[in-house]
């Protein structure tokens, strides 16, 4: 089931959803409004970034375990699902990115490949924790 609604949405309305997205990622932001509402951010608000941000980073380094081979490689689909089966209103638009690969390749914590696929036809995107051993 998909769900849309506000951020004001009530938790269990969100995870009751297979997918909920936010209204407001739906609204264009251009970014130089972007950038005026980082300038207007109170300490609270950054304290609030920086622990929505540990957050996001958590989520993803978890989910990329999850799913990883043991060389710790995963594909970015099967991070993807993870990250939705676990965290329905997850949007990569939330975080100022369209695709969730653009939004992993901005935290520079992952490495990153593309592989074909043995038909040749369509590729696969990879990640990978870059402290992984």
């Amino acid at each position: 089931m998909y769900g849309f609604g506000q951020k004001k949405t009530p938790q269990p309305f969100v995870s009751a959803c297979d997918k909920f997205i936010y209204t407001e990622v739906l609204r264009q932001i251009d970014e130089q409004s972007v950038m005026q509402s980082v300038k207007q951010l109170t300490q609270s608000e950054e304290k609030e970034t920086q622990a929505e941000q540990q957050k996001l980073i958590a989520l993803l380094i978890n989910s990329v375990e999850a799913v990883s081979d043991d060389t710790g490689w995963a594909t970015l689909a099967s991070v993807g699902s993870t990250i939705t089966n676990q965290t329905p209103d997850f949007d990569p638009r939330l975080y100022g990115h369209k695709k969730l690969r653009d939004l992993v390749n901005s935290l520079q914590l992952f490495e990153i490949k593309e592989m074909s696929s043995s038909d040749g036809r369509s590729k696969a995107i990879y990640i990978r924790n870059k402290s992984h051993k």
